[in-house]
């Protein structure tokens, strides 16, 4: 069918699996962190709540 298979070297992906675990914890928390209302996302103006667990149930809720 003219087809060529050719066997090729690529020396980079020897670190294929430490790149990922470098890179997925990072990926992980910034989607993850959505739901947190802290640090990304959704931020209340005012923090009038008495303590993290209201501050959260209120960012949560809204």
């Amino acid at each position: 069918m003219g087809v060529n298979i050719e066997e090729v070297s690529i020396p980079i992906l020897s670190y294929a699996v430490a790149m990922y675990y470098t890179i997925m914890p990072a990926e992980a928390s910034t989607n993850l962190s959505r739901f947190d209302g802290i640090k990304y996302g959704l931020q209340s103006d005012s923090m009038d709540t008495n303590n993290i667990h209201e501050y959260y149930e209120k960012i949560r809720s809204e």
